[in-house]
């Protein structure tokens, strides 16, 4: 598509250069303009942004009022009328018709974004004074951030009157730019005062306006030149009031009336809004608006996380290739297993990327948490307690705030990785001695010489599993207490017999006191009590 690039800058145009790549299809329309500051990167700067393009090419275009729409009329240029060319036809060279139902004759709104030297062309006033009012809605079919806006004539001077509006539903409109005849009409019309020179703005959500693109002159081809960005405040430093002001999906030229002469404005009755008809044909049919071309350029939303936004084959619509491990549509949230800090836009300072949740491979998804980046309770891959991701619906018998451990019922081996699939196994605890089907889960649970994969035993249990009765209790599966003594006995552990088996020095059904001679009953001596000493001064013991 044919682009009239210029930016406003007093009265000068600044030129820009076409980004081009193999895929002329889908890139032909990008254009990489310096002048707009904020929508830029460059090897600097850390956050990425993609390349300003013409989102007209892609759009949908509606207009209130077309010529020739409902029949044939015939218009001519104001070109003749000022200069007072004069032929001897029947009909002059500058004048013709417009038919919607002629191929040859129609100027449909179509054609104002078409690429082509067409133009779209409204009813001149000789249909009616209420032509004077004509909006123009162009559909960017999603949000993008709009740099600027140029229309080129075709064949009628510029508005004279008109509003450059945006809005992201269809419905609600706000300005972007006033655009009046005087400069006295600004406050008239629109209740601000008229802006000359170079703009200065105070915000970046300041609405100007202007007489400067309602001159007459030129009558025909003339050209209209929007900046959004340029004189801003947030022009230098991306600013959250400036994305805002900037962003939109519709674009809406509300056309208030068109550029007329002085002399022609007298047989106009505004009062009435009646018109004089005995010389309506003379000068009315004279009057339209006209417009060859219309660029909007703009770049899609990408938060700074994506450098390209290409087209879709099939559905036409441009997407943020997004980068910084950010996802959706507009790069505008941190994908799934990226929550470890916040999602913030990328800036010209810096990134901003999204850091990676540590979940040992044990779930997809996690998110930002910012108790846990107020407590340290969360880890990094890296092993640091920085941020606060949470993992969310853990694998592999795993859980915690990084699946870090595994659920009640399974432990893992000492020395196990965490980040392998197996590795938490399953508690085999006996129902029957086992408090509890949970086991020991790993070695930082352990204590008292446990060891991972241990079951927690019922009191007369024992064993890895309490798969058997304790040392001192027999008689599995009741493991009821042993009688006899630990000290005095040899079966002790076991308590297998039908009567208790003493050590040498000992004696009694329960194997609880010593043998006359002996003293000092000790489970560590091995004969169980040890002979009495009396150095000589007593026979008896």
């Amino acid at each position: 598509m044919r682009l009239w690039l210029g930016l406003l800058a007093v009265s000068s145009v600044v030129l820009a250069a076409w980004n081009t790549s193999d895929d002329a299809s889908i890139w032909e329309n990008y254009v990489e303009d310096s002048n707009y500051h904020e929508f830029m990167s460059s090897e600097s700067e850390r956050g990425l942004f993609p390349n300003i393009f013409n989102l007209a090419t892609n759009s949908l275009i509606m207009s209130t009022s077309t010529c020739g729409q409902y029949s044939t009329e015939t218009y001519c240029k104001l070109v003749e009328h000022v200069l007072l060319r004069k032929t001897t036809n029947t009909i002059s060279p500058q004048c013709d018709i417009c038919d919607a139902n002629n191929v040859h004759k129609r100027h449909p709104i179509e054609y104002a974004i078409d690429g082509t030297r067409r133009w779209w062309q409204s009813p001149s006033l000789a249909n009616g004074l209420n032509f004077e009012k004509v909006n123009i809605t162009i559909d960017l079919r999603q949000e993008y951030q709009v740099a600027y806006v140029i229309i080129k004539m075709g064949n009628a001077p510029r508005p004279g009157t008109w509003v450059l509006e945006k809005s992201l539903d269809g419905e609600n409109y706000e300005p972007w730019q006033y655009f009046a005849m005087q400069d006295a009409e600004c406050m008239r019309q629109f209740g601000i005062p008229a802006t000359t020179g170079v703009p200065r703005f105070k915000r970046d959500d300041e609405v100007h306006c202007t007489s400067e693109y309602s001159k007459i002159t030129p009558l025909e081809d003339g050209e209209i030149h929007t900046s959004l960005v340029n004189g801003r405040p947030g022009a230098e430093k991306p600013s959250l009031e400036l994305q805002k002001f900037t962003r939109a999906r519709f674009v809406r030229l509300r056309l208030i009336s068109p550029r007329t002469l002085n002399a022609d404005l007298m047989i106009i009755n505004k009062k009435s809004h009646s018109l004089d008809r005995s010389v309506t044909m003379r000068f009315l049919f004279r009057y339209f608006y006209s417009i060859s071309d219309i660029s909007i350029g703009g770049q899609c939303i990408c938060y700074g996380h994506a450098e390209s936004c290409p087209s879709d084959p099939v559905t036409g619509q441009f997407k943020c290739e997004c980068r910084h491990n950010t996802c959706g549509e507009s790069c505008n949230r941190c994908c799934p297993l990226f929550n470890q800090l916040p999602w913030k836009p990328g800036t010209n300072s810096h990134p901003n990327v999204c850091q990676q949740c540590q979940c040992f491979n044990h779930a997809h998804t996690c998110v930002y948490d910012e108790e846990l980046d107020r407590n340290k309770w969360s880890i990094t891959p890296e092993g640091v307690y920085e941020g606060g991701g949470r993992c969310l619906d853990c694998t592999h018998n795993t859980e915690g705030f990084n699946c870090e451990r595994c659920q009640d019922g399974y432990y893992r081996p000492s020395g196990m990785s965490h980040y392998r699939e197996d590795a938490c196994r399953t508690c085999e605890c006996d129902p029957v001695g086992s408090v509890s089907d949970a086991c020991v889960r790993d070695d930082q649970s352990a204590e008292n010489g446990q060891k991972p994969g241990d079951c927690i035993c019922k009191p007369g249990f024992g064993g890895r599993r309490c798969e058997r009765c304790a040392p001192g209790y027999r008689n599995h599966p009741t493991c009821e207490p042993c009688p006899c003594n630990r000290a005095g006995s040899v079966n002790f552990d076991t308590c297998d017999g039908a009567s208790c088996q003493c050590k040498a020095n000992v004696e009694g059904i329960y194997c609880d006191r010593c043998k006359s001679g002996t003293i000092h009953l000790s489970a560590s001596n091995q004969l169980g009590c040890q002979a009495c000493f009396c150095f000589g001064l007593t026979n008896n013991s």
